[in-house]
């Protein structure tokens, strides 16, 4: 994912701008119950996929990171991207 702050764009994998600045309306952080495991070296048993996104105003949601868990509740790292992605955007309205 590439930030363009000079024009207020975001492109995923070099392809054209997904979104600019001004149609995002939000950054989304999103946790599902996946599946179950046994492990003896883990605290849980429960695997979660969180989704870290764009909400569009057209109310479309991009995901932009994938990543797997053992918490619903994400981690204190996917919850700084998320800020970090919300605090960039805003500042650059």
């Amino acid at each position: 994912m590439k930030i363009n702050k000079a024009d207020g764009t975001l492109k995923i994998d070099d392809l054209d701008p997904v979104a600019t600045f001004k149609d995002v309306s939000g950054v989304y952080i999103h946790s599902k119950f996946v599946d179950e495991y046994s492990s003896a070296f883990k605290s849980t048993s429960k695997e979660y996929r969180v989704t870290i996104g764009l909400e569009i105003k057209t109310e479309q949601h991009i995901p932009l990171f994938k990543l797997i868990s053992d918490h619903a509740k994400p981690s204190k790292e996917m919850n700084e991207v998320q800020r970090f992605l919300e605090s960039t955007i805003q500042k650059g309205k």
